[in-house]
């Protein structure tokens, strides 16, 4: 699990500073490329949160072995 954790740590910053710099090399507007940072950042919150409510309703589901 923690491994995981790590390694979607690190797409996740890597992916999110990508798309910032991408958004600021396009259009050369610092704002756009934060707030395109600050969207990213939400979308994967939210990600995050539906796998952990999914993962909590399978854990309570299963009955213990």
């Amino acid at each position: 699990m923690q491994t995981r954790q790590r390694i979607g740590t690190s797409v996740g910053i890597a992916v999110i500073t990508s798309a910032t710099f991408a958004v600021v090399g396009a259009t050369g507007s610092r704002p756009a490329a934060l707030s395109t940072g600050f969207g990213l950042i939400g979308v994967v919150m939210l990600v995050a949160l539906v796998v952990a409510v999914r993962d909590r309703r399978e854990v309570e589901v299963t009955p213990p072995a």
